[in-house]
């Protein structure tokens, strides 16, 4: 049995699909096999995954469209026979030194059941843009309420124990989680347990264009750039936050996040879908004299 089961699900990536796997097979890490999930992709993206002969790499063709990254995701850690699992999006990349120290970091801290590294953002080309996170040092350990304010983990950083993943269940999935998903994921698991960190950049994150990104999309716009929806679940299930931190805090995450979504379309002179997210921060907090200041300023404008 391998010791790592790493995680590619993959819908419509021929461009990225074959440098994404080789970054992968040039690890200077050798046990683990490579499950590759194809969402139903209609270009060639199966093709280029064929092309490479590996005895590591699994191809799984779904029958059909999932509709969000949680499904091949969650079936991808089902299938998993390592005792670690590592996900990697169909067109980021890993440095060739990203398992043997990750795994090393595992071993060494085997209280520890989800970890994630340090990453790099590029473009389309591939060329370095900057460093996710330039000048901070994401948590550790209980950071539950850190991550309320921000989400510091990049899902094609990130290591977890499959034993959790079999007492802990999967992603969200269905049609309210075409994004987000993994966010939600990350909170659930920092509710109750320690998260570790590899200050090291041995990922390397892809920035699409906005038009090409699945958040980005049109469909998605309530989302981003802070996931509202991962967020607005966490407070609706008081369970799993209950016993590391108070309402207010969560409520207080929430409404902060609507508020820089409002901002971030009032930049790009969005004015219905700004007043949209300051609708939702002023339900969270009606009392909030900032709020209603920012409200009646774009009232006034329009």
């Amino acid at each position: 049995m391998p010791l790592v089961s790493v995680i590619i699900g993959t819908f419509n990536k021929e461009r990225y699909i074959a440098e994404t796997i080789r970054s992968v097979l040039n690890q200077t890490f050798g046990d683990f096999e490579l499950l590759i999930l194809d969402d139903c992709s209609s270009d060639e993206t199966v093709d280029r995954i064929k092309s490479i002969a590996d005895p590591r790499i699994k191809l799984v063709e779904r029958p059909q469209n999932s509709g969000c990254p949680g499904i091949p995701r969650n079936e991808g850690m089902a299938l998993a026979q390592g005792d670690l699992i590592a996900f990697l999006d169909a067109d980021d990349l890993w440095m060739p030194e990203k398992l043997n120290r990750h795994v090393a970091f595992m071993e060494a801290h085997p209280e520890i059941p989800f970890s994630h590294t340090a990453c790099e953002v590029i473009n389309s080309d591939g060329q370095h843009v900057r460093n996710r996170h330039e000048g901070a040092i994401p948590p550790t350990g209980k950071i539950f309420e850190r991550l309320l304010e921000h989400c510091y983990v990049t899902t094609s950083a990130v290591m977890l124990r499959k034993e959790f993943f079999q007492k802990f269940g999967g992603m969200l999935e269905g049609d309210d989680w075409r994004t987000g998903e993994d966010y939600e994921y990350y909170l659930r698991i920092a509710a109750g347990h320690s998260i570790g960190f590899i200050d090291q950049v041995l990922t390397a994150y892809r920035a699409q264009e906005e038009n090409q990104s699945i958040s980005q999309e049109s469909g998605n716009w309530r989302g981003i750039p802070e996931h509202i929806p991962a967020l607005r679940y966490i407070l609706n299930h008081p369970e799993i936050w209950e016993s590391c931190a108070d309402r207010r805090t969560v409520v207080n995450a929430v409404a902060k996040a609507c508020l820089e979504n409002a901002w971030y379309w009032r930049d790009r002179d969005e004015k219905g879908r700004s007043k949209w997210f300051l609708h939702k921060a002023l339900a969270l907090k009606p009392f909030s004299i900032r709020l209603w200041k920012m409200y009646i300023a774009q009232r006034l404008k329009s």
